[in-house]
């Protein structure tokens, strides 16, 4: 299994030259980290996946589930998932719908974040992913009874029937799953018959991780 490539906020020996950021924009947790991710290696239409070193209550039963479920640790991990689509904004799916926000919201101490892509698409259909995903702001996604089957304590047959009864309410993973098919005409999961999950995104190969890095603040 390749070595996959982490934002680790534990690990920031190797980062680049300052960035220019104005520290006085910058929300108090990441100017106290003092780095931000490298930005030039993001491209709009990328996948972020999101794994937390201290984790609340729902981030590790979606951890813990997703492993009883049959994923390799270092897949069920990623508790979350979002898209990046330029000017350092993601797009994502959170209980009461689908928002975008700063990237930097994401980024502290406590924090590990992972790019992937699949890096034949063109740039046409990386915009396109894009804006697939921000075109679903308007609609009122809510998925309040997902998350409720991740927090259950489930066998993995009955959490893939909860899923499955679910499986039009857009969990985040879903929301660059679908983006996605619509642009390429093709699918990242093969089963269809439920949501796709943060850790499925995590170890198809027919997406490949991006070298990522951080840099100093200036």
């Amino acid at each position: 299994m390749p070595t996959q490539r982490v934002l680790d906020p534990r690990h920031t020996e190797s980062a680049l030259e300052s960035d220019q950021s104005q520290p006085s924009l910058l929300p108090s947790k990441v100017r106290e980290f003092g780095f931000i991710p490298d930005f030039d290696d993001w491209l709009p239409g990328d996948l972020v996946l999101v794994s937390r070193l201290r984790r609340n209550l729902i981030e590790r039963q979606v951890v813990k589930t997703q492993a009883r479920l049959g994923h390799a640790r270092v897949d069920a991990q990623w508790h979350h998932a979002a898209v990046y689509v330029g000017d350092r904004y993601l797009c994502e799916a959170r209980p009461g719908g689908v928002r975008y926000r700063p990237v930097v919201e994401s980024v502290d101490r406590n924090t590990l974040l992972r790019i992937r892509r699949n890096i034949d698409l063109t740039d046409s259909e990386r915009f396109r992913v894009a804006i697939r995903t921000l075109m679903r702001l308007s609609q009122a996604y809510s998925y309040a009874s997902v998350v409720g089957a991740f927090f259950r304590p489930l066998s993995p047959k009955r959490f893939v029937l909860s899923l499955s009864a679910h499986k039009r309410a857009l969990i985040c993973s879903q929301l660059f799953h679908d983006a996605y098919a619509e642009v390429t005409a093709s699918i990242l999961v093969d089963r269809l018959d439920r949501a796709v999950v943060p850790a499925e995104l995590s170890a198809t190969t027919r997406l490949d991780d991006v070298e990522v890095h951080w840099k100093h603040l200036g």
